[in-house]
């Protein structure tokens, strides 16, 4: 066994995006990559788009799938025009729908029709960014395993994200600093002018956090 300790991690996120589901012409570029990588929803209006959830996947196209068919599906929470497009919080103020089996059974399925159409409009009110893992991580035989990385990048931008007052869906974080790898991140919006200010420039977290 080896008890190396794992080597600090620096990684660079190169944010793609915005991208919306909102028109046809949209929807038909929508292409997130097969591999992992960070994710961001955001709600607003550009310049001032505010970060509604932080999320990681080791597939970003079967992750933003499995999204689409769980909000249209009646599985996540729905919100007013306040969060989606004034970028208010914290969220549960301002939500129309309360996902859950017997809610699904009782109030989507009842109004199929109004609940399916608010489903609709809130998918086609998100914003989204994706950011791609390099394909090899740094420190060859103490580097740290890719899912462990994305856990850690995912709970840092989270608690960046919460410090800033974002309007977050999201929940406790995935990984703790305690037990995290330590790690620098710095983002780079790829579009210029279309940057989050939710997300910083660089941040660090982990272990001595």
């Amino acid at each position: 066994m080896n008890d190396t300790p794992k080597v600090p991690i620096t990684l660079e996120l190169l944010w793609k995006g915005p991208f919306t589901l909102s028109t046809p012409e949209e929807r038909r570029h929508f292409d997130p990559p097969t591999g992992g990588g960070l994710y961001l929803w955001c709600v607003g209006r550009h310049p001032g788009y505010r970060v509604s959830w932080v999320g990681q996947s080791g597939n970003l196209e079967g992750r933003m799938y499995s999204h689409i068919c769980s909000i249209l599906g009646g599985a996540y929470w729905l919100y007013s025009d306040a969060h989606l497009i004034d970028g208010l919080g914290p969220v549960q103020e301002y939500a129309e729908y309360k996902p859950g089996l017997k809610n699904i059974l009782e109030v989507f399925l009842a109004d199929f029709g109004k609940h399916s159409s608010m489903a609709l409009r809130n998918l086609q009110s998100y914003t989204f960014f994706w950011a791609e893992f390099p394909g090899e991580l740094p420190g060859g035989e103490d580097r740290w395993k890719p899912s462990v990385v994305r856990k850690a990048v995912e709970s840092a931008l989270i608690t960046e994200a919460k410090k800033r007052g974002e309007p977050l869906q999201n929940g406790p974080r995935s990984l703790g600093s305690a037990k995290s790898p330590r790690v620098t991140i710095k983002s780079r919006f790829l579009r210029a002018g279309f940057e989050v200010p939710g997300i910083p420039e660089e941040i660090q977290y982990g272990e001595k956090d």
